[in-house]
């Protein structure tokens, strides 16, 4: 049923993918008894509903072209139902931007594998992280996943390892020019505050929901990667990256459940994660079970 639908590339499966994301934004405001029906919070979520269309476009495009997924739209599905999961923390405008422009890093990391503008993709992977970072410190983690690329790849050439000072410096310049010199100083001491704190592990709800995903995510990892022909190296190396973004999100969420909105980082690897694993199933209708289940789960979640 709804496998054999996102199993193709159609027009139709991106209003879908929407819809459904539309459907748990609104259903979570009913279940908490939020008001949330004026004029200004109608275009406040087709603000959000524009940057999340563009997110998914984003994700798409960076999993084809770099064949790290089959010829179906199962992630841009995975994509916008796993919003449902985290309630009203990946709703906020600024995680929702922090979202955004880490894909775009994403997609210029995994970009590296062609090898071709090395420096130019280094540069931008860099700059987008850091801008992502603007809204949201802890995206500074992903460096290492660009760090890890680069290693990958070309790690002998010292130049690409040097692009990312003139990224830091771009970013600097873009915030003193909008800020100024005093405010951005404050700024900066304020901002980029590191704290891990695991002795915030409760067992509330979205606590529970994230260690449930963090679990799923490593079945899930142990299946993609298995699967995967050595022959494959191009694939193979995208892949890795995407299970190292994979625990490094996990580890930044868990170390940082108190206000949830690190959640927002497991996103697109757990995304392209589930999307491999269903490739990966045979009989439709337990991909449809899958499927269905997942995207019942978050109305359960609001109402408990």
């Amino acid at each position: 049923m709804i496998s054999s639908v996102f199993d193709k590339t159609n027009p139709i499966n991106y209003l879908v993918a929407l819809l459904i994301f539309s459907i748990h934004y609104w259903f979570w405001f009913w279940a908490t008894g939020v008001e949330a029906y004026s004029t200004l919070e109608l275009l406040v979520f087709f603000g959000k509903l524009t940057v999340v269309g563009l997110g998914m476009l984003l994700v798409e495009f960076t999993v084809k072209k770099n064949q790290i997924s089959g010829k179906n739209t199962y992630v841009i599905l995975l994509f916008t139902v796993f919003f449902g999961f985290f309630e009203n923390q990946l709703y906020d405008r600024n995680t929702l931007l922090t979202l955004f422009f880490l894909l775009l890093a994403f997609r210029r990391i995994l970009s590296i594998r062609s090898l071709v503008s090395i420096k130019l993709k280094v540069f931008d992977a860099s700059f987008w992280i850091l801008i992502a970072s603007y809204f949201n410190p802890s995206a500074l983690y992903f460096l290492l996943i660009l760090a890890l690329a680069i290693y990958f790849y070309q790690f002998e050439k010292l130049k690409n390892w040097l692009v990312i000072l003139p990224a830091i410096g771009a970013y600097l310049l873009l915030v003193f020019a909008y800020m100024g010199i005093d405010e951005t100083q404050a700024f900066f001491d304020q901002h980029y505050q590191f704290q891990i704190n695991f002795s915030d592990l409760s067992f509330s709800k979205n606590h529970l929901v994230v260690l449930g995903f963090v679990f799923l995510g490593i079945l899930a990892s142990i299946v993609t990667y298995r699967g995967l022909s050595r022959t494959l190296i191009g694939k193979l190396i995208s892949i890795r990256l995407v299970l190292l973004s994979f625990f490094v999100a996990a580890f930044i969420a868990l170390a940082n459940l108190s206000d949830g909105q690190e959640t927002i980082f497991l996103l697109f690897p757990v995304s392209v994660i589930y999307t491999n694993a269903l490739e990966a199933i045979k009989k439709p209708w337990i991909k449809d079970l899958i499927l269905l289940g997942l995207i019942a789960l978050p109305f359960v979640l609001y109402t408990l």
